[in-house]
């Protein structure tokens, strides 16, 4: 993944949802994680989120108790990498009229990406 040419000197938004202490039942927790999850790939791909040139993909990663989203873009400048993650931020909190929410804190992180040693 991080080896694709794409990615090199790239990076991803990581927004971590701590569910095992979110003090709400499991279901309602994930509930939340998939909104979060619909809200960043509808906007990575209409293209809300900018600059959304640069994204090469995203994940879900689900943990027991936590599910992380991850928004991966390619080489940027630093102020590209901001706006994308103020974008995504923006587009996750987006509040779709008549659905109710539960509110579970997101943790966004920007991370760099590096190759690891093979072993």
């Amino acid at each position: 993944m991080e080896e694709d040419k794409d990615n090199v000197g790239g990076g991803r938004v990581v927004l971590k949802m701590d569910l095992a202490n979110a003090g709400v039942p499991e279901g309602m927790a994930m509930g939340e994680a998939y909104r979060v999850w619909t809200h960043a790939v509808l906007g990575c791909i209409g293209a809300s989120v900018e600059p959304y040139s640069i994204i090469t993909r995203v994940r879900m990663v689900k943990k027991v108790g936590s599910v992380r989203v991850e928004v991966w873009f390619a080489k940027a400048d630093g102020r590209d990498r901001y706006s994308l993650r103020s974008d995504i931020m923006e587009a996750i909190n987006t509040q779709v009229a008549g659905q109710p929410r539960v509110c579970i804190p997101v943790r966004a992180t920007m991370k760099p990406h590096t190759r690891r040693p093979h072993a």
